[in-house]
């Protein structure tokens, strides 16, 4: 076996563990939110809406770039990482704002940030995925990596 074989090997282990670990948050989001949540939550979870959907486009192109080892595309996800954080940092802002305003609202709120929490975790995964596709085309630790290679 070549180098390359055995990265391979390696990434495609290290990803499925990774998406293992994604799977078993989604669930746990899923459970927790068919819970804990009443109708009268509602405007907690559309909160987190926006967030989901950002997450799962990241998850959906990182297997697309993975199935085709495409650099380019990782390098990509990557960096809109940076985007889930950002929103999921305004949502942890607006829900507190929610706790502030009526303290009732605190289990519900707390929960809601336990599953914006774990969403924007996928997020960090689907990063750890684009760290292993650079791994195996370019056999460097992406954390070794200046920023100008990237580009």
């Amino acid at each position: 076996p070549t180098a390359s074989d055995l990265r391979l090997v390696m990434v495609i282990s290290k990803t499925i563990a990774e998406l293992e670990r994604i799977g078993d948050v989604a669930d746990k989001i899923c459970r927790t939110a068919l819970e804990k949540f009443s109708q009268q939550h509602q405007p907690l979870l559309v909160s987190l809406e926006s967030l989901g959907r950002h997450t799962i486009q990241m998850l959906h192109d990182v297997l697309d770039a993975f199935a085709r080892m495409d650099i380019d595309e990782a390098v990509r996800i990557y960096r809109e990482d940076k985007k889930v954080d950002q929103e999921y940092e305004g949502i942890v802002r607006q829900l507190m704002t929610y706790m502030m305003e009526d303290s009732r609202t605190i289990p519900s709120v707390l929960t809601a940030l336990f599953c914006a929490r774990s969403i924007e975790r996928i997020g960090d995964r689907c990063q750890n995925i684009c760290e292993f596709i650079f791994y195996y085309v370019k056999g460097q630790d992406f954390r070794h990596v200046g920023g100008d290679e990237l580009d």
